[in-house]
Formats: structure tokens, sequence, C-alpha cells
């Protein structure tokens, strides 16, 4: 194959996991995360030898905290990176980061590796609705994190904000919204705090979530839905007014700034994940199978013992069929606010988008929630406040 990938890399180690946090993360020791490198390693040269060293166009750490790593150690994989694929002259490498754990020097060497973007996860500038998610940093933290980014030249930096913290009002929000924008990062995403089952969080609001799962009202800590809906379109106004653009519903960018390795994922590219529980989709490994499939997802194992001890096979496989594929598109491409592409969904699948959607793109458009102009499909502003009922529609 000569279509060039996303590599992403998981880095499963935290200082200290936060309370709503579900993803495959936790703390860990010197050695273990020494023994992780090493295994990485080997992964990165056995995967990258299996798809016949592919060009790479997107790179992206995540976790986790990638920074939980020490720099020589993320150097390491950045060379191995580089040695076992073809990287674009244009490549976009991105690293998550948190607040106070690297310094001017540290952010120096990753620029010297070959990283060009950092996102950081400051969440509020709220010291209290930090502390209530259980972020290990406070504002001044941050601030210190994001000024030694700059000194040692990074152009392209992300800031993460959260809405719908408990407790957090619009007032709260808003003030939050404003000094991010005053200090002027190429991108902004700004998302709604998912609390979900088996973290902290959902033993200390369970209740709560179930009240207003029901009824879309506020519950003890828990703002309503219709303030949720608030802080969103207050985010897009404020946003758009200091020269961002809404591209995706939960991300905005300075012109040229959208984030090239999450665009892969909403328009489905090919990527490659590697490290613990990392998820894939990429052509069939064996040739014998690329005759009947084009498009197979997977993840690694889960179970940190089996991967340091150098099991990087995949785990449930899954061949997509042509109908999961067209759903994909439409769905995961609705996401952005370009819409999709009736004529690149005929080029991609040979039918015709109405032909196979159009009893659902009809009735979502006589419920105001799609629109079809300059010959794209997108949401509408009703649309995009009732995403997830759109989807449904094409699963």
């Amino acid at each position: 194959m000569s279509e060039s990938i996303s590599l992403y890399v998981h880095i499963p180690f935290c200082k200290q996991k936060c309370k709503y946090c579900d993803f495959l993360s936790g703390a860990s020791t010197a050695e273990t995360r020494s023994s992780y490198v090493d295994a990485l390693v080997k992964e990165i040269k056995e995967k990258a030898a299996l798809y016949g060293h592919p060009s790479v166009k997107t790179v992206f750490f995540g976790g986790g905290t990638p920074t939980a790593l020490h720099v020589s150690q993320l150097e390491r994989i950045c060379q191995v990176i580089r040695e076992e694929f073809s990287l674009l002259p244009e490549a976009e490498w991105s690293m998550e980061c948190n607040p106070g754990l690297v310094d001017t020097e540290g952010f120096r060497r990753f620029l010297d590796a070959g990283i060009n973007r950092l996102s950081i996860g400051l969440q509020s500038t709220d010291d209290g609705e930090l502390a209530t998610l259980g972020r290990i940093h406070d504002y001044e933290t941050f601030l210190t994190c994001y000024e030694d980014a700059r000194k040692a030249g990074f152009q392209n930096i992300n800031v993460d904000l959260m809405m719908a913290i408990p407790g957090q009002h619009l007032k709260s929000f808003q003030e939050s919204l404003r000094k991010v924008i005053l200090l002027c990062p190429e991108h902004i995403s700004v998302y709604s705090l998912m609390i979900e089952e088996g973290t902290p969080f959902y033993a200390l609001y369970e209740e709560d979530v179930r009240k207003r799962e029901k009824t879309g009202e506020a519950s003890g800590q828990l703002c309503s839905e219709d303030e949720e809906r608030q802080m969103y379109h207050v985010a897009e106004a404020m946003l758009q007014e200091a020269g961002y653009q809404r591209y995706e519903i939960s991300n905005y960018a300075k012109p040229g700034r959208e984030c090239k390795h999450n665009m892969v994922y909403w328009k489905r590219g090919y990527y490659l994940g590697v490290g613990l529980g990392a998820a894939s989709m990429m052509w069939p490994a064996k040739e014998e199978d690329r005759q009947d499939w084009k498009e197979v997802r997977f993840h690694r194992t889960l179970d940190l013992k089996e991967y340091l001890e150098g099991d990087y096979t995949a785990r449930e496989l899954e061949y997509l069929l042509e109908e999961e594929r067209m759903a994909e598109f439409a769905f995961l491409g609705l996401r952005c606010k370009e819409g999709i592409s009736p004529k690149t969904f005929e080029l991609c699948f040979q039918k015709e988008i109405h032909q196979v959607y159009g009893r659902q793109i009809t009735k979502l458009m006589e419920e105001d929630l799609l629109e079809e102009s300059e010959g794209r499909i997108k949401l509408t502003e009703k649309g995009t406040d009732l995403a997830n009922i759109v989807f449904a529609e094409f699963l």
C-alpha cells in the first residue's frame, strides 16, 4: 500500500489519575516506565516492518500523560519512529502534556526530537474546579507551562477546556475561556465532562447523573442540560469573535491550525496505534485478505504485564463491511462543520448517498437537524445541539 498513515503512540502512565478519567492509564514506577519504553520500541519496529514501513503524515502521543516519561525516553521513541517510518516533511507531531511536568529545556528537547505541536490539558482556570476534577496542577502552574513552551519555540499549541464540571456555572466557564483566549493559543478544544461508570466521579455523582438523564434539569452539583448548551453557544460566540473557527463539534482553531491527526479519525483515514490498548484502523496485513477487505479495526492487549512480555498481537479484529464503512463516513464526517460530500461518498462506495440514506437525510432535514448547501450535507445549529440523535440515525 502506498497511502500514508497516521501513528498513535499510547503512554499509559499518569502521576495521579483524575477522578473523571476512564482512559487506560495509571501510576507507575521508574522500572515499569523503562520496561514499557523497551517494549514500545520493539513493537514500533515490528509493526513498521509488518506494514512495509509506510509513510506517516501525523504522529500523536496520547495517554495517560506522555510527559510522565523522562524526556530522554520520549526522544528515544521519536528516534525509532524516524528510523522505521518514512515521515512526510510536513508531518504534524502532537504530544499531550499536563502542566508541571516539563520545563523550558525539556520543551526545547521535544522540538529537537520532532514534536511540533503541544496539547496542554488545562480544563479550567478556576483552582477550585481543578481540585474538584482531581487535577494535580493549579492555574499558575499551567501558565508557567504555557510560557515555558512558548520560550522553547513552540508555535502550535492546543489548550483543553472542560464544560459541565460539578459546581461550574456559566460565569466561571466564561472566565476560563476569556483567560485562555488572551493567551492566543493556536487551537482550543472545548468539551463536556462525561461521567463514566467505573470512575470515582460516577461513585460520587451517580444519583445526580441518573436524575439529570431523566429530566435534563440540574441535580446536586451538576448543571442542567440547558446551561451546558448555553456554555457551548457562548464558547462558539467568544471564540469566533477572537478569530477561532469551529471545525468540529468540540474543536476550534486559528486559520490553518486544525489538528491534522484528529481529522484523520473524522475523515476515516488509516491509523496505526502502538502501545498498551492502542486502537488501529488499517488495511489487512496479509496480502491475500486485501482482495476481500479494505479495512480492519483492532487494538493491542489491555494487560500491562502481557504487553511488557512482548505480546503485540492484534485483539478483536473487526473486518469492516461496506455498510459499516458507509455509516462511519456519515456520522464521523458530520462531526466536522464542513459536513460530508455526496460526491466523495459516491467515489468511495460507487453509490449515491441519497440512495443509501435518503430516508434518514430527508427526515433530519424536515426536523431542521441537517441542511444541504453548496454540495455538502451539514449539521444545523439545532443539529449540533442534538448531534447524538443525528448520528444514531446512521447506525
